[in-house]
């Protein structure tokens, strides 16, 4: 499924988008998730993922470190939070941005966005 908004041509011109991707303990569903966005057709120069760690005792962590050696062309940044909390985690996320447009993306969304 492609967001219609973000495959204009005038849009992607414009805007940097920050895609916010909370998690927890879901680090079987994040790798999914995270691989998905390498099929968009948005250009990856336009956007960065940012995922935030709701303090996973699973190897979330490592999942996050492996894409982003993988895919070196993709901006992904990873943060820790010691707590579970889903506002805190988003809210974390916001301050984090760098996007003009922010996107909240579960951990196991990838079958919504290929």
């Amino acid at each position: 499924m492609k967001i219609k908004f973000l495959n204009n041509k005038k849009f992607r011109k414009k805007f940097f988008a920050s895609i916010i991707i909370s998690t927890y303990n879901r680090a079987k569903y994040l790798q999914t998730t995270l691989e998905s966005r390498t099929k968009q057709d948005y250009p990856p120069e336009k956007f960065e993922l940012l995922i935030v760690d709701n303090g996973s005792t699973d190897n979330t962590r490592e999942v996050a470190e492996n894409f982003q050696k993988k895919h070196p062309g993709f901006q992904v940044r990873y943060v820790y939070l010691d707590e579970p909390c889903l506002s805190c985690a988003r809210n974390k996320g916001i301050e984090m941005s760098r996007g003009e447009i922010e996107a909240f993306v579960d951990d196991a969304m990838y079958h919504f966005l290929v």
